[in-house]
C-alpha cells in the first residue's frame, strides 16, 4: 500500500510517498481505509488555550483534567515575554 512517510524532522519536502506493508490490526484495533485526505498549512491552525511555566505544571494538569481547555495547553521551560503564562 502507499503511505506518506517521513523519516526525519524537516520541512514538507521530507515527506515521501512510499510502498509500505499493509498494517495488521490487533484484536482490539480496527483498520480504516482512507480514500482521500489532504493537509495543508493554510488548513491547520493551532489553538493555544493556555501557557504555563514548568514550575506550574500541576496547574496545567489540573486545567486539562477539569475539562476546561479549549485548545492546546503549553508548558514552557521559562516565562516568555511573547506569550505570558496563564494566570488562572
Amino acid at each position: 500500500m502507499k503511505a506518506a512517510v517521513h523519516r526525519r524532522f524537516g520541512p514538507p519536502d521530507v515527506v515521501t510517498v512510499d510502498d509500505v506493508p499493509k498494517p495488521v490490526p490487533r484484536d482490539d484495533e480496527v483498520l480504516v481505509q482512507i480514500h482521500a485526505a489532504t493537509v495543508g498549512a493554510s488548513v491547520l491552525t493551532p489553538v493555544i488555550d493556555a501557557c504555563y511555566p514548568l514550575r506550574r505544571i500541576a496547574d496545567a494538569h489540573r486545567h486539562v483534567d477539569e475539562g476546561r481547555k479549549k485548545g492546546n495547553v503549553v508548558v514552557t521551560m521559562t516565562d516568555s515575554p511573547e506569550r505570558p503564562s496563564a494566570e488562572l
